[in-house]
């Protein structure tokens, strides 16, 4: 799987599950989601749960920070990290 389709996955569930009221507000790759109010701490635990279920991969303690998801290309990364099982970076 490349980067560019779990990139397109991930943006395509992030689209469908944020709020109602903010449906309209478009974002890139590196934007801010949090800032944006697409993702809030809800939407992170949902984020998740599809990630653990798509990708058969497990989302641990120690990364439910917000840089992990703070974008598509954040989320992205940790995705890949955990696919290809190599550590995060700091």
């Amino acid at each position: 799987m490349t980067s560019d389709s779990v990139a397109e996955l991930i943006r395509a569930h992030i689209m469908e599950t944020r709020p109602i009221e903010k449906r309209g507000v478009d974002f890139g790759p590196c934007s801010s989601l949090l800032a944006l109010g697409v993702l809030d701490s809800v939407g992170v635990f949902t984020l998740i749960a599809f990630l653990e279920q798509h990708f058969d991969i497990e989302v641990t303690d120690e990364e439910l920070q917000w840089k992990y998801f703070e974008s598509v290309e954040a989320t992205t990364r940790l995705v890949e990290a955990k696919l290809a099982r190599r550590p995060l970076p700091a």
